[in-house]
């Protein structure tokens, strides 16, 4: 940089201030990746393994010790580099006379990339090294495998389990009065999972609306008989199969609903050919692009069947004839492996509760309440909800995961 821009004085005092700590921080990094390496290693085949979540997100004291470091470094880097993009924004607004203006434009995105840089390290090794509140819900922390061409690399991630505490700090001290509303604030049908999400008092006045829409004459539930149980992932995977293959209509406006991007893939891969041919498939297209070209069809008059993951079940508005189906493959509980919610569930456990009653099945009523709401988007729109997930009728919690969705007209087969 200095040799392209001349070494002016001051920008070179800042570049060369930040060249004993930048090379300090990739040492660092580079010893937190060897003491790291060790918890990757799958103790049964010696592979690393693709995750490593710290049990309760507490972290090893010497790590704890080594971020704090990190976070020394990286802040002082922070602090230069922004006085170096300072220096570039003077000198692209022409009040830095020895910074050629052509020179400062090839620089100014770089740097503002480092300075982006150095503040996810700077807040990422703050997480890592100060402890949670005892009283509060615990931060998640993990670390990820990363492959590459050249070898591999290990990502760290953090992330709080609820935004409570947060919430109360900066907002609900701070405002007077608030209104919060939406379609899906009720998990089973109650309001104490939002409450105690959004670190609201459990005495917080609470109203549940009655819908304009006509919930039993305007939407059939379906749940179609089937020979698997979706507890076993790789039968239950083949009863959709077959269900879609025999059931689907290429003519029609359908929503299938995944939870996991390999049942996805695998159902898509056994779809007959003139299925497969109306199929827009989240990860072919993004998804305003599936959107897009899901409405042209229609307006077209062909059919087409949208397969997608969570981020259809909300966000997604195709009303009247854009939408007649909706199927939902399997119930929306959280992956096992999830580090944010297994953290949670950790907590909850740890406190004597039940994580799966207090936390997996509230949340798997929010996101399968979402999902159903994806069909009836006017009080003129009609169709049909088909969930391929027999649990609702087998198990103690498919009761009152029914009983929170709007009462459409059911039929089980």
């Amino acid at each position: 940089m200095l040799e392209q821009l001349g070494h002016p004085g001051v920008m070179s005092q800042y570049v060369e201030q930040t060249l004993r700590p930048g090379e300090d921080l990739k040492i660092l990094l580079e010893q937190i990746h060897e003491l790291v390496k060790p918890l990757m290693v799958n103790a049964e085949n010696g592979r690393l393994r693709d995750r490593y979540r710290f049990a309760g997100g507490e972290v090893p004291e010497e790590l704890r010790l080594m971020f704090k470091d990190a976070e020394y470094l990286a802040a002082r880097l922070l602090t230069r580099h922004e006085m170096l993009l300072d220096l570039f924004r003077e000198a692209l607004d022409g009040e830095v006379g020895d910074i050629d203006k052509q020179l400062a434009e090839q620089w100014y995105p770089r740097l503002g990339l480092m300075v982006s840089r150095f503040q996810s390290i700077t807040g990422l090794s703050k997480s890592f090294f100060r402890a949670d509140d005892l009283k509060e819900s615990p931060t998640a922390r993990w670390v990820n495998l990363v492959e590459s061409g050249i070898g591999h690399d290990f990502e760290f991630h953090s992330a709080p389990v609820s935004a409570a505490h947060m919430l109360q700090q900066h907002l609900w001290q701070n405002c007077f009065a608030a209104v919060v509303t939406s379609a899906t604030l009720t998990a089973l049908g109650r309001f104490d999972r939002v409450l105690d999400d959004l670190g609201l008092p459990a005495d917080t006045p609470s109203h549940s609306l009655l819908s304009p829409f006509d919930h039993y004459n305007a939407a059939e539930l379906y749940i179609p008989a089937m020979n698997a149980e979706a507890s076993d992932p790789e039968a239950h995977t083949q009863a959709v199969c077959d269900f879609l293959n025999s059931e689907l209509d290429s003519k029609a406006a359908t929503l299938v609903l995944f939870t996991s991007w390999r049942q996805m893939r695998t159902v898509l891969a056994s779809l007959d050919e003139k299925l497969n041919n109306s199929v827009l498939s989240q990860g072919d297209y993004s998804k305003n692009e599936i959107l897009k070209r899901h409405r042209s069809r229609i307006d077209d008059g062909e059919g087409s069947i949208i397969f997608g993951l969570a981020s259809f079940t909300e966000g997604v508005d195709l009303p009247g004839k854009y939408l007649t189906e909706v199927i939902i493959t399997k119930l929306p509980f959280s992956v096992p492996d999830d580090p944010v919610d297994a953290t949670m569930a950790e907590w909850i456990e740890n406190k004597g509760g039940n994580a799966f009653m207090e936390w997996s099945v509230p949340m798997a009523s929010v996101r399968l309440t979402q999902a159903a709401g994806r069909l009836l988007r006017t009080e003129q729109d009609t169709g049909r909800i088909v969930l391929l997930d027999r649990r609702v009728i087998s198990r103690r919690y498919g009761r009152q995961l029914l009983d929170a969705l709007p009462p459409f007209r059911r039929t089980v087969g």
